[in-house]
């Protein structure tokens, strides 16, 4: 029979053993959003986020992909995040006309040792619609490194988005016209058109709607960065909750209501900022707010 100290001495080995294998890593999730649909000549922001969990987000380095003949890159901006709301380094290459272009973005954060963690908002990128058809934009999004602040890489994936891209259209109706000249008793005929145009179909996903209340005719370009931040990281959550399982959906809709709540208190705030936006801005907002959260479960 082992004597006491026997099995205390085996059971601090094998403790250490287990203390000094290295735990499990959670490789981070790395995404790019895209509205669902975007209309010729107009534009729209993608917003890259990192889920780096309970890593130290310190330094990054993403490769965003598009198809130059339907988007081009006109911007690229910092996060949302604090720590990563500099400007980015970033580097775009394309090849010959059609062909895809590779926009390489990177950034490093001094700010703190303790963080960020969890969804990092790390860069937003704003994209020209050029294409000349209806067509789909994939923007690809590829993790060329990834580092906590001790400099110790992170493992990561990453997931791309499609934007639909739609044309407005126009139908020519050929009518005529008689008029009668009595002096003559002839019969002259004209030709007319009329032209119409074709209505873009209806939002179908809660970036869709957040996106129709950011550019409504009474809000134009005056809505402030706070408040667009606050709807895009709703609209990442929406998307994310999609993709997630039952348990993890449940809290990430849980976290959009309440990034929702805030958007709409920020719209309240601009209509006494330094900037102020309309009254029927902050209406148009808080309505896209309240059809966002009407749509979660």
């Amino acid at each position: 029979m082992w004597s006491l100290m026997t099995r205390l001495g085996m059971v601090a080995v094998v403790s250490g053993l287990a203390a000094s294998m290295p735990a499990e890593s959670r490789a981070a999730q790395a995404t790019v959003s895209c509205p669902a649909m975007a209309h010729g000549g107009d534009h729209f922001m993608s917003e890259i986020t990192i889920d780096v969990g309970d890593d130290r987000l310190g330094a990054y380095g993403v490769t965003v992909t598009h198809d130059a003949s339907v988007v081009a890159v006109a911007s690229v901006a910092g996060g949302a995040t604090p720590e990563f709301s500099g400007t980015p380094v970033k580097n775009t290459v394309c090849g010959p006309p059609g062909s895809v272009c590779e926009t390489r973005i990177s950034a490093t954060q001094n700010e703190r040792l303790d963080g960020p963690t969890g969804i990092v908002s790390v860069a937003r990128v704003t994209f020209n619609v050029v294409a000349a058809t209806n067509s789909s934009a994939a923007v690809g999004l590829m993790v060329r490194s990834l580092f906590d602040t001790d400099s110790r890489p992170i493992p990561a994936t990453a997931t791309g988005c499609t934007v639909m891209v739609t044309l407005a259209t126009t139908t020519t109706t050929p009518s005529a016209t008689t008029s009668t000249v009595p002096a003559t008793s002839s019969t002259i005929t004209a030709s007319t058109s009329t032209t119409t145009s074709t209505a873009p179909p209806p939002c179908v996903s809660a970036r869709c709607a957040f996106e129709s209340g950011l550019r409504s005719s009474a809000c134009g370009d005056d809505v402030p960065a706070s408040v667009i931040d606050k709807f895009n990281q709703a609209a990442s959550l929406i998307e994310r909750a999609a993709k997630s399982p039952a348990k993890q959906a449940k809290k990430l809709r849980k976290r959009t209501k309440k990034a929702l709540r805030l958007a709409k208190a920020a719209a309240s705030r601009a209509r006494k900022g330094k900037k102020p936006i309309s009254s029927d801005c902050a209406a148009a907002l808080k309505d896209a707010a309240d059809r966002g959260a009407a749509g979660l479960p």
